[in-house]
């Protein structure tokens, strides 16, 4: 077992930080979404098309987090993907050629599903550490941070802020409290002792047909 010197209060504090602001570049994504389809001059069956490319960068990225997050930790997947995710979001904040919304949608879906898998991998680990039930807080903290910036960025809208503008101020926002914290995430992404490979059992199988499921409707909910 590792040491326990790596969890301190402020390993968790930065755990769920790293949730709402994994929420709060989601929610980023759909006030973007009407001038996005302005800018490309596109119709609803195109836009359709686009959103889709979220979810494929997600689900072409997700299967290879864990052995990222394995060979260079938690915290500076967290700072790769976070990175992405903001590159992601300007390009989505300002490009006018549907296919380059495409290319910058599938860019922002694979950071989005990275930031989510090593999330909850930092998430697992903490849990265990502290021997109490946390994940569900943890996930309530992204939807939380799904609100927030989703309203935040409406609001700047709002006040006459460019979209591309509007992203900036959260970008800047939600880059400095990640330097601020992120140096608290763990330096690793699994326990010492922990196998290197498992089967996955009929368990494990029924319960990702489920998140998948529930991924699915989430999706649908926000586009």
């Amino acid at each position: 077992m590792l040491s326990s010197s790596f969890f301190t209060s402020k390993t968790l504090s930065a755990s769920r930080l790293t949730f709402f602001l994994g929420g709060a570049g989601m929610g980023a994504w759909a006030p973007l979404v009407p001038f996005a389809k302005d800018r490309a001059q596109i119709g609803e069956a195109e836009l359709g098309l686009l959103l889709l490319c979220l979810g494929t960068g997600s689900m072409c990225m997700m299967p290879f987090v864990a052995r990222l997050a394995n060979r260079i930790g938690c915290r500076r997947t967290v700072y790769l993907a976070s990175a992405f995710t903001a590159v992601g979001l300007i390009g989505l904040s300002t490009v006018a050629s549907y296919w380059a919304l495409l290319a910058f949608l599938f860019l922002f879906g694979a950071a989005v599903g990275t930031a989510d898998v090593n999330m909850n991998l930092q998430g697992s680990l903490v849990e265990r550490h502290h021997k109490k039930q946390m994940m569900s807080g943890f996930h309530g903290l992204f939807s939380v941070g799904n609100i927030v910036s989703a309203a935040a960025v409406s609001m700047m809208l709002w006040l006459g802020l460019s979209p591309v503008q509007s992203i900036a101020v959260l970008v800047i926002c939600g880059g400095g409290v990640l330097l601020a914290y992120g140096r608290h995430m763990l330096p690793f992404a699994e326990l010492e002792g922990a196998p290197a490979k498992a089967k996955p059992t009929r368990l494990v199988l029924l319960l990702g047909i489920l998140c998948f499921i529930a991924f699915l409707v989430e999706g649908s909910m926000l586009d």
